[in-house]
């Protein structure tokens, strides 16, 4: 058993950019969008997003819908992400060929309602 403590991370939510490197359409958020296909983020996409995460040491979620979420090093958000904006983090600073893959980056926050937020 290890004595060391676990590196802190930080939760994050990558939003994937719509097929083509398309941003999200909010006109696309229909049921008739959905069904056409025109949310869903290219399969290769994801796929060298979720490679590169995994390399860069994040602890990463199932992918849902049209977003990667995951735990990143806080050394990686620190050093490759910088400061979170009121739009999230800068997605131009992530490599070229991964920037092009992604919408935006956030912080995955808890909701505001339920138990306790009263």
């Amino acid at each position: 058993m290890s004595s060391e403590p676990a590196e802190p991370t930080v939760p994050l939510v990558v939003v994937l950019r719509a097929p083509g490197g398309r941003p999200f359409d909010v006109a696309d958020a229909t049921a008739e969008g959905v069904a056409a296909g025109r949310l869903a983020p290219a399969a290769e996409d994801v796929e060298r997003v979720r490679r590169y995460l995994d390399q860069e040491g994040w602890d990463l979620d199932p992918v849902a819908g049209i977003a990667i979420t995951g735990r990143a090093p806080v050394a990686f958000v620190d050093g490759v992400l910088g400061p979170e904006s009121a739009d999230g983090y800068a997605v131009d600073r992530l490599p070229e060929e991964i920037a092009g893959c992604v919408a935006a980056i956030t912080r995955d926050r808890p909701p505001d309602f339920g138990p306790g937020s009263f």
